[in-house]
């Protein structure tokens, strides 16, 4: 029996730092890797793009036209999913809908019920942890919590009333929906996984992993949008999002 010390066997983080800042870590940090499949990748860029094209003249020329916005973020779940079977897409995809929404309508209601700013930015960290966990936990892929914490920013513009928050739901939802069928109707052109074709997926994490990262990524957020906000900046939001990127 092993009487040795597993904490001595773990890398410090000094140790860590060095090896990240080697030439070699450095140089392949700055290399490009191949795309697991540039077809699906343009093909959910091109989903996403033609849900706008369909849904945004629509809005425009309705009595809704000041949602526009909100209705152009309900086009961004094509993105998810890209390298699902068929059946995990329309799951990611329709999951991914249900988030964006929420964030829209969460953040909403904080911007109607007047919250003070500094519990504005709480909510945008913990928003960063929580998509965080679910999108890990969903697998939901790229481009991962980064595009509902963008909504959750957006949906901190000044609202006037409880039916303009629902409104601003229903338009994310709406189109959010449309994005799902488009996905659906044109998903004979994705490639998708199979025995001389596996896309890449993250494996299943302990959910104390998820927990602790999700926490971290709190935290970190709220830093940043404390000092972003501290400085002046007027949409601390995307200190948040930075955040999250790294951590």
């Amino acid at each position: 029996m092993s009487t040795t010390d597993p904490a001595l066997d773990r890398p410090r983080r000094i140790d860590v730092a060095r090896h990240l800042l080697r030439a070699d870590a450095l140089r392949g940090s700055l290399a490009f890797q191949a795309q697991p499949s540039l077809r699906n990748s343009c093909l959910a860029g091109f989903q996403a793009a033609l849900t706008v094209a369909i849904a945004l003249p629509l809005f425009h020329l309705s009595p809704f036209a000041h949602l526009i916005g909100f209705a152009a973020l309900g086009a961004l779940v094509a993105l998810f999913g890209r390298f699902e079977c068929t059946k995990g897409r329309n799951r990611v995809v329709l999951l991914a809908a249900l988030c964006q929404v929420s964030a829209v309508l969460a953040m909403s209601t904080a911007s109607w019920l007047g919250v003070p700013p500094l519990l504005e930015l709480l909510l945008l960290a913990l928003a960063c942890g929580v998509y965080f966990f679910i999108t890990v936990t969903g697998r939901f892929g790229p481009p991962g919590a980064l595009i509902f914490v963008f909504a959750a920013g957006a949906a901190l513009a000044p609202v006037g009333s409880g039916p303009e928050v629902l409104a601003r739901g229903a338009a994310t939802g709406a189109v959010a929906l449309l994005a799902w069928a488009i996905c659906g109707l044109t998903e004979w052109l994705r490639h998708l996984p199979d025995e001389t074709r596996r896309f890449p997926s993250e494996a299943a994490r302990p959910m104390g992993h998820r927990l602790t990262a999700s926490l971290r990524i709190v935290l970190g957020a709220l830093v940043a949008l404390l000092v972003s906000h501290a400085l002046g900046a007027d949409h601390p939001v995307w200190a948040a999002m930075g955040a999250l990127a790294v951590l």
